[in-house]
């Protein structure tokens, strides 16, 4: 399949090398482990996830960004997304461009660029998870919070509405939900105010999705003994009349996603606190995930529930 990349591993691994000032500018692209967890260190991911990301991003209708210019847009992107800078200027003096460049609209349309590929990478498998025949449990599903500036309220000293359980402060929310079976993340919510109850999210955006007789998995956020009967009907909750294997089935399947979530709090832009407009989180999310998909096709999937 390299072949017909429009970039192989190895050209990605000499370019990512000579992008960055601080890196040997002379890497011919030799694929040894040294060289590969160097580039990783840079640019969050291994130079086969970046090459074939980059492909499809030209093939699925961005064929107008394939200079070497553009090319070492995406791998400043991908080092911001993975290791978040402190400011533009850091960014801009490691990848030897202007200021401009690394940040405001120049750096955030790479960004959207990204997370664009979530259209061919993260879908919901219809047709299979309403086969009769297929599994009961089909995914995993949770919230996760992320940390953001809070803003002025008019009135109060703080709006509650955007507070975080787990942080006790402003946040942004999303449901998430992974495939059991398979190493792929099947759904990602809109983004909610901190606020909002895990339970109201995978209701509003993931109830309809599942067929009558499946179910998701959630952790006990959702509900135990006192969530209602429609709870059950759409998701498999703690419950203490689990026994055995069961109860053991669940515990790994919520312990899997929770493997995914420190997944996407290791980039950086999301696990400090988003210091960006508020409308551009959820394309940094969508591209840490639509990365963490390439990744978990390319070498490093969940561990089997």
């Amino acid at each position: 399949m390299q072949h017909q990349l429009v970039l192989t591993p190895g050209q990605v691994l000499a370019k990512g090398f000579k992008a960055y000032n601080g890196l040997p500018n002379d890497n011919d692209g030799e694929m040894t482990d040294k060289n590969v967890n160097l580039f990783k260190k840079i640019h969050g991911s291994n130079p086969t996830v970046i090459a074939l990301m980059w492909h499809d991003i030209i093939s699925n209708g961005g064929a107008h960004v394939h200079t070497e210019k553009d090319f070492k847009r995406h791998l400043t992107v991908m080092c911001f997304l993975w290791a978040h800078p402190k400011n533009a200027e850091i960014l801009a003096l490691a990848f030897g461009v202007s200021t401009r460049q690394a940040q405001g609209e120049n750096l955030w349309q790479w960004v959207w660029m990204i997370a664009t590929q979530k259209e061919h990478k993260i879908i919901w498998p219809t047709k299979e998870f309403e086969n009769p025949n297929s599994q009961k449990f089909l995914a995993s599903v949770d919230g996760v919070d992320f940390k953001v500036w809070e803003g002025k309220h008019p009135t109060l000293p703080c709006d509650r509405r955007n507070m975080s359980h787990k942080f006790k402060k402003a946040a942004v929310k999303y449901g998430i939900a992974v495939d059991i079976h398979r190493s792929r993340v099947v759904w990602l919510s809109e983004p909610y105010r901190g606020g909002v109850h895990d339970k109201t999210i995978h209701i509003e955006g993931l109830s309809a999705k599942v067929p009558e007789g499946k179910l998701v998995i959630a952790n006990s956020v959702c509900g135990r003994e006192n969530a209602t009967p429609a709870d059950h009907k759409k998701m498999a909750l703690p419950s203490s009349i689990d026994k055995g294997e069961l109860h053991n089935f669940k515990a790994r399947v919520r312990s899997r996603h929770e493997t995914f979530n420190g997944r996407i709090r290791d980039f950086s832009v999301l696990s400090n606190t988003f210091r960006h407009k508020q409308d551009k989180h959820k394309h940094a999310f969508e591209a840490v995930c639509v990365t963490i998909q390439y990744q978990m096709e390319n070498g490093n999937p969940l561990f089997d529930a």
